[in-house]
Order: C-alpha cells, then structure tokens, then sequence
C-alpha cells in the first residue's frame, strides 16, 4: 500500500476501498444460494442418515417415545405430523409434566430406548428449564410444564399438522374405569 508522511512525520498508510460492483453483487448472490442449497443438502442427507441408521421409521419412533411419556405419567401427549410444514423434521411429540423430576425421568427413558434402536438426540436441552427439548432428526420431543406449554402453544403454530393416532391413548379412555384414573 501507498504510503505518505502525514504532519508528525509519521508515515500514513492509505487503504484502497473495493467499490462494489455489478459483477460482485451478482457473485456475492450467487455464493450465498450455492450455500444455502449446500446446507439444505446437508440437512436431507443427516436426516436420511438418522431415519435409515435405525429399523424404526419416523412415526413408529414418535409413537413409542410417546408411549413412554404415557407410562412415566406424562399428559397431554400428543404426536404431530409437521413434514409437509416444515423442512427439519417430520414428527413432533408434545408433552406436559408436572415437575422437574418427572420432566427427568422421561427424558431418560427416552434417551434409553432411543439409544436401545441406535438413535441418539443430536440436541439435549440440559438446564433448569420447564421446557426440555430431544432432537432426534426425523422426530423432535418438546417436554413442558403446564405453564410453559400453554405460554408456547406449540399446538396453535403448527394448527395445520395432521395429528397421529396414539392407540394407547384411545385404549385407557375405552377401558371402564377411565374416569376413575383421572382422580
């Protein structure tokens, strides 16, 4: 760089500014959407990597994660199918404890079984949080106190995912004395 004594005698370093151009805009552009579309790429493929590492496809692991939850107590489960809204994930479990211990408990049981069918949460939100989250790829586990659960309302923002089925649930209402377990 150019250099020229400024009034202390010292030398004074004059910089050269790029002037931006047609020609860069157009190849910043055009480097951003090569990226892009290289992550999303990379996305798909750990996605397909996570679901074909296991027997278990996406539903039948949502499924029996919600089952889980079910047997440690969990309420208001329910398992949403999200791929048609959203590019990350395909299946979304929602579940409401009613305290930390419990909150525990079901992600250890879930990280146990997981592990069992050689999948492994990628994300573990390990805090004193009232929202704990399981990520699994193809299937996302939200955990939540009552409070945070109605504060998010997780429900409403995918309003347009179809709900699945949890067989298990249906049969402990059909029993006789479902009323009764409510007490």
């Amino acid at each position: 760089m150019p250099r020229k004594a400024c009034s202390s005698g010292r030398p004074k370093v004059l910089a050269r500014v790029a002037q931006p151009s047609v020609g860069n805009a157009q190849a910043l552009e055009s480097a951003v959407l090569q990226q892009r579309e290289q992550n999303s790429a990379e996305v798909d493929e750990q996605a397909k990597s996570n679901a074909s590492t296991s027997g278990t496809d996406g539903e039948d692991l949502a499924v029996e994660l919600a089952k889980i939850a079910n047997d440690v107590k969990g309420e208001e489960i329910s398992v949403l199918h999200v791929a048609p809204l959203v590019y990350w994930t395909s299946y979304l479990v929602l579940v409401t404890v009613n305290s930390r211990p419990q909150l525990q408990a079901v992600i250890a049981r879930m990280e146990r079984r997981a592990k069992e069918l050689d999948r492994e949460s990628s994300f573990v939100s390990r805090g004193r949080s009232a929202w704990e989250v399981l990520d699994f790829g193809d299937v996302v586990v939200h955990i939540f106190t009552p409070d945070q659960r109605e504060y998010y309302d997780l429900e409403s923002f995918y309003g347009a995912a179809e709900e699945v089925s949890l067989p298990f649930i249906s049969e402990q209402r059909s029993s006789p004395d479902w009323a009764s377990q409510l007490r």
